[in-house]
């Protein structure tokens, strides 16, 4: 799990990392030739960050893209919040921010902020889009859940060769080609646990674990017990996130209100 977040040294040091963004390159080499999986985390819209820094840090990711297809790597990307307590709030001015209020009300962690030097806010979310965009067409052989318990223990497999690992990009190759079935004693509550909302229980009922999952895992584990292929299940998922999103937006916009 490597906190890379820029590969440029100005904004590393301002971060006070303590790392240097020449080692970058060998640090990831070596993973790869011992076969390690890398969690590599980058950050967008650090105080006074520059487009063409931010750039440079994505065109890095880019060229570095043989050296973190191990099985399970992953490339994780934040957006830079201003939180209360944090370094940055004791020298605002080192950064050229100024704090506002909070985002969400007095209790908020999160606070609005003020640029002075560097991308705004409007370019700041073009250059995260610009980067999801560019990320997702990493064609990594696996699919590396983002829990990182469960990305170490489907390494562990993968290793242990209990799980294959090219399984995943042949069977998104043809997805409607595919039906997934629960092995037997999977059971799914139907209402939401301890009142939560979008939370649900996922029992195995042979070994007694139980495991929280939102409405979207929910409507996975429907569909795959109604023998929906895997292309069928990408797509119902796909209206139904979308169908999320504009409720979300809708609730955020009325609370705003």
């Amino acid at each position: 799990m490597l906190g890379l977040e820029s590969a440029v040294q100005r904004i590393l040091d301002l971060m006070h990392k303590g790392t240097h963004a020449s080692d970058f390159s060998e640090i990831l080499s070596s993973c790869k030739k011992a076969n390690i999986s890398v969690r590599l985390d980058t950050m967008v819209g650090f105080p006074t960050e520059t487009k063409e820094e931010s750039d440079f840090t994505l065109d890095f990711l880019v060229k570095n893209k043989r050296l973190i297809d191990t099985p399970f790597s992953i490339t994780p990307l934040s957006l830079f919040e201003l939180q209360d307590n944090s370094p940055i709030m004791h020298y605002p001015s080192k950064y050229d921010i100024s704090p506002q209020k909070s985002k969400r009300g007095d209790l908020d962690y999160q606070l609005d902020y003020k640029i002075e030097q560097g991308m705004d806010h409007a370019t700041r979310n073009e250059i995260y889009k610009k980067y999801i965009q560019v990320l997702s067409l990493f064609d990594f052989a696996d699919i590396c859940p983002e829990n990182k318990v469960h990305a170490f223990l489907m390494k562990c497999l993968c290793n242990e060769q209990e799980v294959v690992s090219w399984a995943f990009s042949e069977v998104m190759k043809n997805p409607s080609q595919y039906t997934p079935v629960f092995y037997q004693g999977i059971l799914c509550m139907g209402t939401p646990s301890n009142c939560q909302e979008d939370v649900y229980l996922l029992s195995n009922l042979l070994n007694g674990i139980e495991v929280e999952i939102d409405s979207c895992c929910k409507n996975t584990v429907d569909l795959v017990k109604q023998n929906f292929s895997v292309g069928e299940i990408l797509d119902t998922i796909t209206t139904f996130e979308h169908r999320m999103q504009s409720w979300r937006e809708s609730l955020s916009r009325f609370l705003a209100q």
